[in-house]
């Protein structure tokens, strides 16, 4: 088992231990944090945007109507 302080987290997905500032909050999360880091999910986000630009932006405008405020 790798020695993390109370300030540090692993990513599930690059399995690379980091500052809990590199996770986005999450408010199901079990620690309040995202469990993939900010790094990891930036180029999921890329690579499904990449794959389907305009069904993405249709997600994004949709998002943007359901929280406008």
């Amino acid at each position: 088992m790798t020695d993390m302080n109370h300030n540090e987290k692993k990513c599930s997905k690059c399995k690379a231990v980091k500052s809990k500032k590199e996770f986005s909050k999450r408010a199901t999360g079990k620690d309040g944090l995202n469990a993939t880091c900010k790094t990891c999910t930036g180029r999921k986000r890329r690579a499904q945007y990449k794959k389907n630009p305009e069904g993405s932006r249709e997600s994004s405008n949709a998002w943007k109507e359901r929280n406008a405020e």
